[in-house]
Formats: C-alpha cells, structure tokens, sequence
C-alpha cells in the first residue's frame, strides 16, 4: 500500500509513505518507509523503449490488428490440432478465419 502526501513547507516537494507488509485496514505488522521527491521535476512516466522491448511492443500491435480484422485460429481449433498429433487420425494445420 501506497499513501501519497503533500509536504506543505514546500510546495515543490511531496512524500510517499510505502507500507509493504500491509495486509488490510489494520496494517499488521505494517513497516512504514517515507521518500521524498521533488514533484517540479517529475520523473518520465516510462523511459525509451530499448530496440528489442519496442520489437515485442509492435508485434503486440500486430497481432491485436489481426484479431480485430478477424485473422486468428480460435483456441479449440488449435487445442484439437495439437492433441491429434501423434495419432492416427492427425489434423492438418487450422488455418486463419
């Protein structure tokens, strides 16, 4: 549990008391632990992607495109795919609706 609050002698500043033993209103056995930052100058949201995170990011993309133009194997087509393998009777390959 978080619990954020304003330092009032200095505007600029705030503090973040972090209870991470927290484990419901009582708070038992709660360790508070208080950091301060300077709220003028707030840290990015989230910092660059690195080339290989911006890959998995546009490939996520990607396949949510797929999805919403209808281009997908359904999960029961592909479970009875894959547990024919190996069997008699072994399905082709589902193909994309």
């Amino acid at each position: 549990m978080i619990h954020f609050c304003p330092v009032e002698s200095v505007s600029a500043l705030g503090c973040a008391r972090v209870y991470p033993n927290a484990t419901g209103p009582a708070l038992a056995g709660w360790s508070e632990r208080a950091y301060m930052f300077d709220m003028s100058k707030p840290a990015p949201i989230q910092p660059p992607d690195d080339p290989e995170t911006a890959a998995k990011r546009a490939a996520i993309r990607e396949g949510f495109a797929d999805i919403d133009a209808g281009r997908y194997v359904s999960h029961e087509e592909m479970r009875r795919w894959l547990l024919s393998w190996g069997t008699e009777n072994e399905l082709p390959p589902p193909e994309c609706k």
